[in-house]
């Protein structure tokens, strides 16, 4: 017999934020932009020391940069969360099914279907799956929302589909 899960997700804000949060400080170019900020800010350190500029202008630019990077970083994945979530077809019933064939979310007024040959990456962590599509689209499965049964299903799929 073919295992199937199928299950109801939930879709809490909280949640979905503390996943993009989690997506995005994992990716290789927030490391670069917080390299890149630190060349800057010390090059402005380097050219004010040079100029001899007082010690307020020394620090103006960096403390602007420890200021707003933060901001922008956290802003971001709160308004895409938002935005995502506001979603009308995320408030519709909606069912996914997860077999050795693909996944399969099925709403009300939409069906779409995920073949694993579709997914270039396939995490788990202590609280969700993350099945990558591509770099900017992932399918995000709580495993507070399926029981242990199905999270044994799921792993007994997803190695299969490995292999």
């Amino acid at each position: 017999m073919e295992k199937e899960i199928s299950y109801k997700p939930t879709f809490i804000f909280n949640d979905y934020l503390k996943i993009n949060y989690s997506l995005l400080f994992k990716k290789l170019s927030v490391s670069i932009l917080f390299i890149i900020c630190l060349l800057i800010m010390t090059a402005n350190i380097i050219v004010n020391i040079v100029n001899g500029n007082d010690f307020i202008d020394l620090l103006s630019f960096p403390i602007l940069m420890i200021l707003l990077v933060p901001l922008i970083m956290i802003w971001l994945p709160y308004q895409s969360t938002k935005m995502i979530l506001a979603d009308p077809k995320l408030k519709e019933n909606i069912i996914i099914k997860i077999n050795k064939i693909g996944v399969e979310y099925i709403g009300q007024s939409f069906q779409n279907k995920y073949s694993w040959n579709d997914f270039s990456k396939i995490a788990e962590n202590k609280k969700w799956y993350i099945l990558q599509l591509n770099k900017r689209q992932e399918i995000i499965i709580q495993k507070k929302d399926i029981d242990t049964n199905q999270q044994l299903d799921l792993k007994e799929i997803i190695e299969f589909v490995k292999n």
